[in-house]
């Protein structure tokens, strides 16, 4: 998933709730603004939401508490490493010296797939695809010297 859709369905959320409240601020007979107002709340709490998704970074922080999870001897999900975006790439890279060797080989071969991916994105749309998740994880995994993919 790129890191990008989220905020976009949210703020298509935010556009529908705005239509909902205008919709209902012309049908009702209440006090003129009512369903405005309450559009405007809905909004409001939407970019309250994206905002702090935004500031929390879901995919680094699930990447960070599976990670932390080995330090009491869980075994690490591999496969849930492998399924985040972009995002999680510098925190897994970060985490990369504190992992036994047989994980770490796992986790850097992973590593790889996305940088390899990364890499791709960047050469088939150019600039016009900018993405700051992309640009952040290809600055921390293009000095790794890892596997083939």
């Amino acid at each position: 998933m790129d890191s990008a859709q989220p905020p976009v369905r949210a703020t298509i959320l935010v556009g529908c709730a705005i239509v909902v409240g205008l919709v209902v601020d012309v049908w009702t007979d209440g006090p003129p603004g009512i369903g405005f107002l309450l559009a405007a709340t809905v909004a409001g709490l939407g970019l309250l939401t994206v905002i702090g998704l935004n500031l929390l970074d879901p995919e680094a922080f699930i990447a960070e508490r599976n990670i932390a999870r080995v330090a009491r001897e869980y075994e690490l999900d591999t496969r849930e490493l492998a399924s985040l975006s972009a995002d999680a790439a510098p925190a897994i890279a970060e985490a990369l010296p504190e992992l036994a060797p047989s994980i770490r080989e796992r986790v850097e071969r992973d590593l790889a797939c996305l940088r390899a991916e990364l890499r791709r994105e960047v050469m088939r749309f150019g600039w016009a695809s900018f993405n700051l998740a992309r640009d952040v994880a290809l600055e921390r995994l293009n000095p790794l010297s890892l596997p083939g993919c």
